[in-house]
């Protein structure tokens, strides 16, 4: 987060300042996993099997476990979500979709409170184990446009996760995010993952004029706005990938424009990305990189 300041400095015209924002996130080699896979003792010719009673447990032949958090007019603006409870004494894969949609003009953010997971983050494995993050994980996708999840697939990719380590927290690009949790462990409680979500504003991303096609690209006028704050499109959240922002800050004749920081956090992405401190000193000025 940074604030923007106008400074009026003896008869010194201005000209435009322009600031790049280049957010970079390492690319996530876990393949996608396909939606809402049929079952392998379904028949069609059967009618579906009856919903379970008050009380019953979702098993592997009563499978619909998705959730959906959707804001309304009178509904609230935040709550709790945690794991599914099922029964899968049969060890078959089960997938479960948590959608949560906002309305309009605003975002979702998440915060996961509990994270324990089977398997090891996939930095975490060693040679001759089997691959990390196979029988329980968790899919994120912070890009979400719309609540039809059978359209994940065509949705960047935010992460898998298991292990006992919590995702950082998320907060969406548009209006919504969702969790693809998997297993195929015979019971399954809700301590297994939880979390808060709130749908928030999404007015104080906006901080100047839109620039047309893109998420997170804006123009700041002093003679609209003279002060402000300016916030990375999923701040305080994990920023998605090969993402390119732009503010360009444009003043008026006499005047100059501070910026002052107050959180920044850069992602290090390895050796390659080391930079001489000279270099880091023309990065903060031409091209920011702000979490």
């Amino acid at each position: 987060m940074a604030s923007v300041l106008w400074h009026v400095s003896g008869d010194h015209f201005l000209s435009p300042i322009f600031v790049l924002l280049f957010l970079l996130c390492p690319h996530n080699s876990a393949a996608r996993e396909v939606i809402d896979a049929p079952l392998r003792d379904y028949v069609p010719s059967l009618p579906p099997p009856p919903p379970p009673p008050p009380g019953g447990l979702p098993t592997a032949r009563t499978p619909r476990c998705d959730q959906k958090f959707v804001s309304t007019l009178d509904g609230p603006l935040n709550g709790t979500f945690h794991a599914p409870t099922l029964i899968n004494p049969e060890e078959e894969p089960r997938q479960c979709v948590y959608t949560f949609l906002a309305g309009p003009r605003q975002r979702v953010e998440l915060i996961f409170t509990s994270f324990g997971l089977r398997g090891k983050p996939p930095d975490g494995s060693a040679v001759g184990e089997l691959p990390a993050c196979v029988h329980e994980y968790m899919d994120i996708y912070s890009e979400i446009r719309s609540e039809n999840t059978t359209k994940l697939i065509e949705t960047p990719f935010g992460g898998r996760f298991c292990g006992p380590i919590p995702p950082r927290r998320r907060v969406s690009l548009y209006q919504g995010i969702a969790l693809s949790f998997f297993t195929d462990k015979n019971i399954t409680l809700p301590h297994v993952f939880g979390g808060i979500y709130r749908f928030l504003n999404a007015s104080e991303y906006e901080v100047g004029t839109p620039e047309p096609s893109t998420p997170c690209s804006f123009t700041i006028h002093a003679e609209t706005k003279r002060t402000g704050n300016i916030l990375s499109p999923t701040y305080p959240g994990t920023y998605p990938k090969d993402l390119v922002c732009t503010y360009q800050f444009i003043g008026q004749s006499g005047q100059r424009i501070r910026l002052e920081f107050r959180d920044f956090d850069l992602f290090f992405g390895g050796p390659q990305y080391v930079y001489l401190p000279s270099q880091i000193y023309s990065l903060y000025i031409l091209n920011l990189q702000i979490y």
